[in-house]
């Protein structure tokens, strides 16, 4: 069971909440919501664990996520499929999607 409250809208929970390889690269203690919701929902939907999904959405409602699942500047095809089908969305909606990233050639540098 996560440990958070609700208040006002603004949820503190504890991130040890969420599995620990997610939030590896990164000071746990730094992030917050909503102003890393878009780095968090890739981490989670890319590499996390159905548990994690679920204390996501338990977090925060649906239709923020939907905003950051459309910002996001990078993720996971099977990711896109995934976020797609669960807010009705084409994937071309998505970022990460129609702005693929260009490939840097460190050879011609």
């Amino acid at each position: 069971m996560p440990n958070f409250t609700q208040m006002n809208g603004q949820s503190s929970f504890d991130w040890g909440d969420f599995s620990p390889h997610l939030f590896w690269d990164v000071d746990r203690s730094s992030l917050h919501l909503p102003e890393h919701g878009v780095y968090v929902l890739a981490q989670v939907v890319d590499f996390g664990l159905q548990q994690d999904w679920d204390l996501l959405k338990s977090l925060v409602s649906k239709e923020q996520l939907k905003s950051w699942a459309v910002q996001a500047p990078s993720l996971d095809p099977v990711s896109v499929s995934f976020l797609a089908h669960c807010f009705q969305l084409d994937r071309s909606a998505f970022r990460c999607y129609s702005e693929k990233p260009s490939a840097t050639h460190f050879w011609e540098s």
